[in-house]
């Protein structure tokens, strides 16, 4: 228990900096996606 506790421990910042990114990507999608919309109301 106290090994899986350690290697969960280890693993864990990885994915959490992988999670992040993620998110970071969806953000900028959604924002030019919004960008997009806008434009294309204007015109």
């Amino acid at each position: 228990m106290v090994e899986l506790h350690l290697s969960s421990k280890k693993v864990f910042p990885h994915n959490y900096h992988a999670f992040k990114g993620v998110k970071r990507l969806e953000n900028t999608h959604f924002l030019s996606h919004l960008l997009h919309v806008g434009l294309g109301l204007r015109s």
